[in-house]
């Protein structure tokens, strides 16, 4: 199971330093490392197709006419 990344866990600080922040991103670099090793299953490929192009119909639904994201008008 693929582990979640959390706001507070993976945050930004701007007073670190640019050794001190490569040094805090290590966790959040595993996490994608892991994203990008997974093996993906070709129904877990389909399902997520499928969720993504629910996603883009419910995110357009919501939007004003003339200002829709992924749907062509």
């Amino acid at each position: 199971m693929l582990e979640p990344l959390t706001q507070a866990k993976y945050q930004i600080d701007l007073d670190r330093t640019p050794s001190e922040q490569l040094q805090k991103n290590l966790a959040s670099q595993a996490v994608l490392r892991q994203w990008l090793d997974e093996e993906v299953t070709p129904e877990d490929l389909n399902e997520r197709k499928q969720f993504w192009e629910e996603f883009k119909e419910i995110i357009d639904s919501n939007r004003a006419s003339g200002c829709k994201l992924y749907s062509p008008e």
